[in-house]
């Protein structure tokens, strides 16, 4: 108040300041009690009648939609008139021994070697050091592909023509059903490639 005195402003006088009662807003509209009640007095009078409907309507469906079922007995097939079996002569058969250009016993089986059922050809390998062998047959499937081991041998059975590829050749033997093969003139760096035809 010294202060405002001597800046020659007029003294106000303090105001009372009353403290105002909070605003109540209304709530939403659909947490209203009357509407509530209604929605549910209006639910009952729908859904009763309509339940009550279909249970007493239920019963006659059921009833009318079942079928009925009647007894029916299948057809008698008339009897078959059966005439009696008249009995065929069967002629005599003479023994074997007596049947012309037929002998009573047959002679034994011929015996077939097995490297005559399992192939036409055969190539036969001797390894004295490490080598590795491809053998294709004329259809070109593969007859073997390894590598064989010091001292190993090796048998192949194929249809010709063959194409083969023998990796250090030289310390290979081969033969071609039972012929030596010499390996020297398809060999280049140590390794043949050539085809048999036979």
């Amino acid at each position: 108040e010294a202060l405002l005195q001597a800046m020659g402003g007029a003294i106000v006088e303090p105001v009372d300041i009353a403290q105002a009662s909070p605003m109540v807003l209304p709530g939403p509209w659909f947490t209203s009690g009357w509407l509530i009640a209604g929605l549910l007095a209006l639910l009952v009078l729908t859904v009763v009648p309509i339940a009550l409907y279909a249970w007493l309507t239920g019963d006659s469906k059921e009833i009318a939609l079942t079928p009925r079922t009647t007894a029916v007995s299948p057809p008698v097939a008339p009897p078959v008139k059966r005439e009696p079996a008249v009995p065929v002569p069967v002629p005599e058969v003479p023994p074997a021994a007596d049947v012309v250009g037929i002998p009573a016993t047959l002679p034994p089986p011929v015996a077939v070697e097995p490297a005559l059922t399992r192939a036409r050809s055969e190539l036969h390998f001797e390894f004295a050091e490490p080598a590795w062998v491809e053998i294709k047959d004329g259809a070109g499937q593969v007859l073997q592909r390894q590598k064989n081991n010091k001292g190993s041998n090796l048998t192949v059975f194929g249809k010709p023509p063959f194409s083969l590829v023998v990796g250090n050749a030289a310390q290979v033997r081969m033969t071609h059903n039972g012929r030596p093969l010499d390996l020297t003139p398809y060999t280049d760096g140590n390794v043949a490639r050539f085809s048999l035809e036979e």
